[in-house]
């Protein structure tokens, strides 16, 4: 019977994030991940992370109040939905420069369309 790992820890992460909290191993999809549960401080919220185990670097257990103190000083964020914004606002704005050229053509046939309709449709002068 293997045997499951759970406790305090500080785990360093791809990407040179650290996190610390109450570690545990969860499998989701048929793949194994480590649950890290960053406990609610004065700086900042309770939060879960799962992360794969590729990206860690390595796992120090230590004790709750090791790992209280870290949350404390505030380091640790939760997934913010402005990341999605940025990254949001990143694609739309690439998509209308790349698409731009398009709009403006399409844009300046239809006007010189209706302008020619236009034209077709007055009646000569008396």
């Amino acid at each position: 019977m293997t045997e499951t790992f759970r406790g305090w820890c500080v785990v360093e992460l791809m990407g040179h994030v650290t996190l610390a909290g109450y570690v545990s191993e969860q499998e989701i999809g048929g793949s194994a991940l480590l649950r890290i549960d960053v406990p609610e401080t004065e700086a900042g919220p309770a939060f879960t992370k799962m992360v794969g185990t590729g990206s860690i670097y390595g796992i120090t257990p230590v004790d709750e109040e090791t790992v209280m103190t870290i949350c404390s000083q505030g380091a640790q964020k939760p997934f913010a939905s402005w990341e999605l914004q940025t990254a949001f606002r990143k694609y739309y704005n690439r998509r209308l420069e790349e698409e731009r050229p398009h709009i403006e053509d399409q844009i300046r046939r239809q006007l010189t369309s209706e302008v020619s309709n236009a034209n077709e449709d007055d009646e000569p002068l008396p």
